[in-house]
C-alpha cells in the first residue's frame, strides 16, 4: 500500500515521519486519495521574481493561475495610476504581503495548491537591489569628493 504527502502528493517511504521532498509531517493519504500526478507545482523562483517587481500589477496571480485576483490588482493598480493616487498605496501594500506570503510558504496556487517557500530568492533579490542602487550613489560620492 503505497503512501503520500497530503501536502505535496509525492510517495513516502514505509515508515517516514516527515515528507523528503517538502519536509511536512507524514499526514498520508491511500492511493486512491492521492493527489493529481498531472500537476506540476509552480516554480516558487519565478513567483516570488514576478511578485516582486511585478506583483502591483498582478503578474504572479495570473502565473500562478489566480485569474480573478490578477484581473482586481490590474484594475486597482491602474486605477490608482490614472484616476486616484492614494490607492497605489493599497496596491503596494497587496504586493509586499504578496511577497511575505511567496516567501514563507503560505501563498497558494489557483488549484489551492502551496507555493513552496522562496525565502532565499527573496532574500538575495532584496539584497541584489540594494547593491544595485547603491553602486551608483557610492561612485557618485567617490566622483564628487575628488
Amino acid at each position: 500500500m503505497n503512501m503520500f504527502c497530503i501536502k505535496c502528493g509525492k510517495e513516502l517511504e514505509p515508515g517516514a515521519q516527515f515528507c523528503s521532498k517538502c519536509g511536512h509531517s507524514t499526514n498520508v493519504l491511500q492511493d486512491s486519495e492521492a493527489v493529481d500526478d498531472d500537476y506540476t507545482p509552480k516554480n516558487s523562483t519565478a513567483t516570488a521574481l514576478l511578485a516582486m517587481f511585478t506583483g502591483m500589477f498582478g503578474i504572479h496571480d495570473f502565473y500562478a493561475g489566480k485569474m480573478q485576483i490578477g484581473i482586481a490588482k490590474v484594475v486597482l493598480a491602474f486605477f490608482g495610476i490614472f484616476a486616484f493616487r492614494p490607492i497605489l498605496l493599497v496596491s503596494l501594500i497587496w504586493q509586499f504581503i504578496d511577497v511575505i506570503r511567496i516567501a514563507t510558504g503560505s501563498y497558494k496556487d489557483g488549484n489551492g495548491h502551496p507555493v513552496e517557500s522562496a525565502l532565499w530568492t527573496v532574500v538575495y533579490t532584496t539584497i541584489g537591489i540594494i547593491v544595485l542602487f547603491m553602486i551608483p550613489i557610492i561612485i557618485i560620492r567617490i566622483v564628487v569628493a575628488q
